[in-house]
C-alpha cells in the first residue's frame, strides 16, 4: 500500500476492481477519458488513483495505455457523447483517436504497474494482433468516503 499513500489518504479503500480484456484484432477503442468522470456517478471524493496491471505484454499494436502525464492537475474535463460505434467510454471528452497534445504510449511487460490519478487522461487503442490484451486494474480511494462501486468498496486500511 505504501505505492499510493502519498495519494490516498489518510485512510486507504477499494474503490473498484475489473479485468478487461481486448482479443486479438478487435478494434475497438477506449475513448479519451478520466475515471473520475464515472466515480463521481457514485461518490465524490478529490483522492482517487488506479493501478493498472498488465497480464501479459502490451504495446502499441496491442492496445497499451496512452496518458497525459499532469493532465490531473486541470480538474474534470466535460464528457462528451462521441457518438459512433468504433469505441466505448461513454463518458469520454475527445475522440480516442485524437491527437493530445503531450499523450505518450505506455508499454508494458505483463506484471508491471502504470498507478495515475483518477483525473489522468487517458485511451487505448485496439489490438492489432493475434494475441489477447488482457489487463487488471483496481482504483483506490479514501476510506472516509463512505461509498465506492457498490460491492467492490473495501476498507483496507482504517485510521487506528
Amino acid at each position: 500500500m505504501t505505492l499510493i499513500e502519498d495519494i490516498v489518504k489518510p485512510e486507504i479503500a477499494i474503490y473498484s476492481a475489473k479485468l478487461f480484456e481486448k482479443n486479438p484484432h478487435d478494434t475497438q477503442i477506449c475513448h479519451w477519458h478520466q475515471d473520475d468522470a464515472y466515480y463521481t456517478q457514485h461518490s465524490v471524493c478529490d483522492c482517487r488513483m488506479s493501478a493498472w496491471i498488465p497480464l501479459q505484454e502490451c504495446d502499441e499494436k496491442n492496445g497499451c495505455v496512452w496518458v497525459v502525464p499532469g493532465s490531473h492537475k486541470h480538474g474534470l474535463r466535460s464528457a462528451n457523447m462521441i457518438g459512433d460505434d468504433t469505441g466505448h467510454c461513454e463518458l469520454a471528452f475527445a475522440h480516442g483517436t485524437a491527437d493530445l497534445e503531450g499523450a505518450v504510449p505506455v508499454p508494458m511487460k505483463a506484471g508491471t504497474v502504470l498507478l495515475f490519478h483518477a483525473l489522468t487522461a487517458h485511451r487505448s487503442l485496439g489490438n492489432h494482433t493475434n494475441r489477447p490484451r488482457r489487463s487488471f486494474i483496481i482504483s483506490y480511494q479514501d476510506a472516509v468516503t463512505k461509498r465506492g462501486n457498490k460491492d467492490q468498496h473495501t476498507i483496507l486500511r482504517a485510521a487506528e
